[in-house]
């Protein structure tokens, strides 16, 4: 893999010398002769690696580390000098520098160092792709956002995964709230342990209790058999308990003593089965109020919001609906087996301001939809439902001249990244700037 190597040494024949070698090797190599100029540059153009020398006027190169370290984490360094001592080797070593060669240098063996790095960047690049193609099969990774609000669920999903402390998640209908129950399940539980979904409000009061907690052959009409509840089923792993708030009052004292003791019993039998199984629950009812109008038990509340987790409605997380938009496209172009490139301006405007009484649900069936009529190119407002194609756009784009132009100019950088697959490098081609103005941009 080509990579970005900056070299910042002030003796310039060695400097130059040792980038030409680099650059007959396929890499691309920049060079500055002390150490302010040297960090300057590795910010503008974020190289993939850093032969620094140690002793050079302005900054030396600790300093240069040390800023390295805090601005480009991913930038791997490499201390060069004639002056080496153990000392100096493990203070560059621990302010960041990946290695330590003295001068004069092994071009040889530098060649191998910048080849092991190589290798070690394709590696990395082809673990993320894998992951990325990994993702789009694993519901977890469908809880997507980059907000303050889906970055603070992020951190609460990763915290209560190390325990299994009992979980409620609030939210309207079409939140995601099975998502991230999957995903507490999924990153707290070994792989193959059961995760079992009921939903409370889809079953009949009836039968609730039976598809809960099983029962014993005989125990009502038509119990020709035993049979064991999901609460059984779970046992080792998570049960998401959807819609507690539907959940009769006759059935949750029995939910509150199968979380507390940790055991249940089946319909028709006196014996207790022993459970290990994570409870998380899940509402879009204010069960706070239905404790105060008596038609949810207050200790069951208590016990089973250790943590509350809330997924905000799409309208209150516009700055995702881009991201999430792009990951249904790209999730229905391998499902369709179609090739759409992305979302038109106007079309992506439209679905910024739309109101979504139905949240994510709506917007994947609205991009669904939109890609039946569509086989590629890019989506335009005509194939998405009569509701987006009435949205009045203009309000997006603010009357301050200098905001219109940004607000134009992230849909453009955002349409072009789409047009080429998400590659940095093309993009920052197609748009006529640098890759490091590019990058700047997409931080901004």
């Amino acid at each position: 893999m080509k990579l970005i190597i900056l070299i910042i040494d002030d003796e310039e024949v060695f400097r130059e010398e040792t980038a030409e070698m680099i650059r007959e090797r396929g890499h691309i190599c920049l060079t500055a002769e002390n150490g302010k100029k040297g960090l300057e540059l590795a910010l503008e153009k974020q190289p993939d690696l850093v032969l620094c020398d140690l002793i050079m006027p302005i900054m030396n190169g600790i300093d240069v580390l040390k800023n390295l370290s805090t601005s480009l984490p991913e930038t791997k360094s490499v201390m060069i000098t004639a002056h080496g001592t153990l000392d100096t080797a493990i203070e560059a070593l621990r302010e960041g520098a990946s290695d330590y060669i003295l001068k004069p240098v092994n071009f040889q063996s530098l060649i191998l160092k910048i080849h092991q790095i190589s290798e070690r960047k394709e590696l990395i690049h082809e673990i993320k792709n894998l992951r990325r193609e990994i993702s789009q099969d694993t519901p977890e990774f469908e809880l997507i956002g980059k907000g303050k609000e889906i970055n603070k669920i992020y951190h609460l999903i990763e915290t209560v995964s190390e325990t299994k402390t009992t979980v409620l998640i609030r939210g309207e209908t079409g939140t995601g709230k099975e998502l991230a129950a999957r995903a507490i399940h999924n990153r707290s539980s070994p792989p193959g342990k059961p995760y079992v979904t009921v939903n409370c409000a889809a079953i009949p009061d009836a039968l609730l209790e039976s598809e809960l907690f099983g029962y014993e052959q005989g125990a009502f009409t038509g119990a020709n058999q035993a049979k064991s509840g999901h609460l059984e089923k779970a046992n080792g792993g998570t049960i998401f308990l959807d819609e507690i708030g539907e959940m009769p009052l006759s059935l949750q004292s029995k939910i509150l003593r199968a979380i507390e003791q940790k055991a249940i019993q089946r319909v028709g039998s006196v014996n207790p089965i022993k459970i290990d199984t994570r409870f998380i629950a899940a509402t879009n009812r204010n069960l706070q109020k239905m404790v105060e109008e008596g038609s949810f038990r207050e200790d069951l509340y208590y016990r089973i919001c250790v943590l509350e987790l809330y997924l905000p409605p799409l309208r209150e997380r516009r700055d995702d609906i881009p991201l999430l938009a792009e990951h249904f496209v790209h999730r229905f172009n391998l499902e369709m087996k179609r090739e759409v490139q992305g979302i038109e301006n106007s079309a992506m405007q439209a679905l910024i301001l739309y109101h979504w009484p139905g949240n994510i649900r709506e917007l994947k069936n609205a991009v669904e939809r939109a890609m039946l009529f569509q086989k590629n190119g890019f989506l335009k407002r005509e194939h998405f439902p009569k509701e987006l194609q009435e949205v009045e756009t203009q309000e997006s784009v603010p009357d301050n001249l200098e905001q219109a132009c940004k607000t134009y100019e992230r849909a453009h950088i955002r349409n072009v990244l789409q047009k080429v697959d998400g590659s940095r490098t093309k993009a920052a081609q197609l748009l006529g700037i640098d890759r490091s103005t590019l990058y700047r941009k997409i931080q901004e």
